[in-house]
């Protein structure tokens, strides 16, 4: 299972497994690291991964979900998110960016 990089990490397209984007969303978060990725760490990250969502509109969630298969383990390309929401590939990018701005900015206020 593979998920891709949010769009905002300077342009850099390598893929991410699906632990390392919630290890990403989870040092966006302060998580500290501690052992592997199981257990009680995960379910940390998980938890502070809902608490990330929960701070984005209905459109910036769904976006997120479905680009990186946050549901269903399926990472999607901008297009294909864009078809499902009616939106351009560009569109879904914007929007993306957007959430992650949104998350840097809740998890490191000035």
């Amino acid at each position: 299972m593979r998920f891709a990089p949010p769009a905002d990490q300077g342009g850099i397209n390598k893929q991410f497994k699906g632990e390392d984007w919630v290890e990403l969303i989870s040092q966006q978060l302060s998580i500290p690291p501690a052992g592997p990725f199981t257990g009680e760490r995960y379910h940390r990250s998980m938890a502070r991964l809902g608490t990330a969502l929960s701070w984005l509109n209905p459109t910036e969630r769904e976006v997120l979900r479905k680009r990186h298969g946050l549901d269903d383990g399926h990472p999607k390309s901008q297009r294909v998110v864009g078809e499902a929401l009616g939106f351009s590939r560009h569109k879904v990018g914007r929007i993306e960016k957007r959430a992650m701005a949104k998350i840097r900015t809740q998890t490191n206020p000035k």
